[in-house]
């Protein structure tokens, strides 16, 4: 998913596995766990991942924009 010059938000259903690598060039990328990159790289893995079946892969890249990715509750 890529974001430039806007606003990007995706909302996760809590029993989903999630694997999330994001990239943020003077950008906003927050993770599920609340963790927060201006600049550089992230990862985020939820707890209910498991090497052996499948998840969702979410890859993200955000320059000069906000992407929130977020699990529901």
């Amino acid at each position: 998913m890529n974001t430039v010059f806007g606003n990007a938000f995706v909302l996760i259903s809590p029993n989903m596995p999630l694997n999330v690598k994001v990239n943020s060039v003077f950008a906003s990328s927050k993770l599920p766990d609340n963790n927060m990159v201006s600049f550089g790289e992230s990862y985020y893995r939820s707890s209910s991942l498991n090497e052996s079946t499948p998840c969702l892969n979410i890859e993200g890249n955000t320059v000069f924009g906000n992407l929130e990715i977020k699990i529901i509750r």
